[in-house]
């Protein structure tokens, strides 16, 4: 019927009138075959069931045909976390014994062999543990202290650390440990504020803190030493809820490291400020005993 009207049409005005309602009538139906397709699309994938149908297969790849094909990014882990992974990969390094000045974590026959020097020399006092290294060539390729454990704990984390011995590290100014060291001062005689990843240090020995109760007020740690409760060669151990009370409160230090700790100037000026002072009263207590 329409075609027959637009046969008809004389005048300009009423073809062009014509053109558009044909133009409506094109776009209308468009309209409704797209919503046709979509609900009937939608109620073919309701009923789909994916493990009825063989997968397709290519050069033994599979294929799911309705999750895009799309690379699995993996999640950067954080520092803390390959901190403390490290920390606990390498507490199980038993065969490695305490060796002062050492810095190597060797295979088990040459720990082997350093052990067995140090027993045929009758090096295993601790007095005689600075000799290890001297007197025993294996010990050289298997063997460390605390200082250089944390270093290889830093290492294998990939986090920046330079090794430093205990003493010196110990003497350090707040303001040479962060420029220097990239190291801040957490607390100087509050156990209860360091967290896992943080590093407790004393006048001679260092020790990684892997956790800290609150509630029972006990730390565990990883280290190096020769003061071990189960091998007289000394060496790595993990100790578990060691009570903060065997911590003599006025000679230890808690140390954070900069990629764990992401503090502002002020509060960086604040610290030094702070410390500075925590020193003088330090200096003076010790002057006067």
């Amino acid at each position: 019927m329409l075609g027959f009207w637009v046969i008809h049409c004389k005048s300009r005005s009423e073809q062009k009138s014509v053109r558009s309602l044909k133009a409506i009538l094109a776009w209308t139906s468009l309209s409704c075959l797209t919503v046709l397709f979509l609900v009937a699309g939608s109620d073919y994938e309701a009923s789909y069931n994916q493990s009825s149908l063989p997968k397709p297969t290519v050069k033994g790849l599979s294929f799911n045909l309705m999750k895009p094909l799309t690379a699995d990014v993996e999640k950067p882990i954080d520092p803390q976390t390959r901190l403390l992974n490290a920390a606990l990969d390498l507490s199980r390094r038993e065969a490695v014994p305490y060796v002062y000045g050492g810095s190597a974590l060797g295979s088990t026959k040459i720990c082997k062999a350093c052990r067995d020097c140090i027993l045929a020399k009758n090096l295993v006092s601790d007095k005689s543990a600075k000799k290890r290294l001297k007197k025993c060539k294996a010990c050289r390729s298997c063997g460390v202290d605390c200082s250089h454990f944390v270093s290889q704990i830093f290492r294998k984390a990939q986090l920046s650390y330079r090794f430093i011995d205990t003493s010196r590290l110990f003497s350090m100014s707040p303001e040479q440990l962060w420029l220097d060291l990239g190291l801040a001062i957490v607390s100087q005689n509050d156990l209860l504020k360091a967290e896992p990843g943080d590093l407790l240090v004393e006048n001679g020995h260092i020790v990684l803190i892997t956790g800290v109760s609150i509630g029972s007020e006990t730390v565990d740690y990883v280290h190096a030493t020769r003061d071990s409760r189960t091998r007289i060669l000394g060496g790595i151990e993990f100790e578990k809820s060691v009570p903060i009370r065997r911590f003599d409160s006025s000679s230890f230090m808690i140390l954070r490291h900069k990629d764990l700790l992401q503090p502002t100037k002020n509060e960086i000026k604040s610290w030094i400020e702070t410390l500075k002072l925590s020193l003088l009263s330090l200096t003076s207590h010790q002057n006067k005993a």
